[in-house]
């Protein structure tokens, strides 16, 4: 609910207010639920395309010279992911409120929008916004690995995606105040926790999951670096 004289918005429920205002309309999706439909299922095709990908490669190689390649590929990503965010917020019928930087636990830097007016949406939609930049990076990924597979490219741009791969756990995983914990709240219809122990117990059982496998996406990359460096 968005009130106009403060400009605030408040998640509430439709029927703790639907006695009090004169005049409801209900809102009609401005998305096609097919369409969300093949988003979201497109989504987790491309989530264990390119994860089975990171698993199973043995080429992973890094040397200085791949560095711009790897700061070039992050900054697309990072760009991209959050002009996701904004397009799919647009074509909800909603504009974002903020574009900003901030200190994640006062240490990771990281770009972010805010998107208030999206609390004025259907539940499907709040999961499309909040899931648009991940689904992106994704299909940033999936491309390059198709690339790699076509023999078009460069072991340079592979390794890039390898490594993105393993930071883009940390923002995928329904972990604190991630894009992944905002899809799986808004999923379950729970309110965000402020912290892991205000959190239900169901929630607590995906972060413990989370946890394990962030540590074994972490674990395999470690080991990938100590062949590196054995094979060096």
């Amino acid at each position: 609910m968005h009130d106009r004289l403060s400009d605030k918005y408040f998640d509430v429920s439709a029927d703790a207010v639907r006695s009090k205002i004169s005049g409801w309309h209900e809102y009609k999706s401005a998305i096609p639920r097919p369409l969300l439909a093949l988003v979201f299922i497109s989504f987790g095709g491309l989530l264990a395309f390119d994860y089975i990908w990171f698993f199973s490669s043995n080429n992973f190689r890094f040397v200085m010279s791949d560095t711009v390649v790897l700061v070039l590929f992050l900054a697309f990503n990072i760009a991209a992911h959050e002009l996701a965010h904004v397009a799919a917020l647009r074509l909800c019928g909603r504009k974002i409120d903020k574009l900003g930087f901030k200190f994640n636990y006062g240490v990771l830097p990281a770009f972010y929008v805010r998107m208030n007016q999206v609390l004025l949406l259907s539940r499907g939609e709040r999961i499309f916004c909040h899931l648009a930049g991940l689904w992106t990076n994704l299909c940033v990924v999936c491309a390059v690995v198709i690339a790699e597979y076509a023999g078009y490219s460069s072991m340079s741009l592979a390794s890039a995606a390898y490594i993105f791969l393993t930071m883009l756990i940390m923002n995928l995983l329904p972990i604190l105040n991630t894009d992944g914990q905002k899809v799986v709240t808004t999923f379950l219809g729970v309110e965000k926790p402020k912290n892991i122990k205000s959190a239900g117990s169901l929630l607590k059982t995906i972060h413990v999951i989370s946890i394990i496998a962030a540590g074994a996406i972490v674990l395999r990359f470690c080991l990938s670096l100590l062949l590196l460096f054995r094979v060096g």
